[in-house]
């Protein structure tokens, strides 16, 4: 067994990328979906 790591999609306009501190307090305060297609191998802390 290796390491996992939770994954999420940020959508965002390439014109309006997101910095480190504003991505890790989105993360923090009010995490994205994540995508239906992880369900498969997902499995909720």
């Amino acid at each position: 067994a290796g390491a996992t790591l939770s994954y999420y999609e940020f959508k965002q306009p390439m014109e309006q990328r997101l910095t480190d501190e504003e991505w890790k307090e989105i993360l923090q305060n009010s995490p994205p979906q994540r995508p239906a297609w992880i369900s498969s191998f997902f499995i909720p802390e």
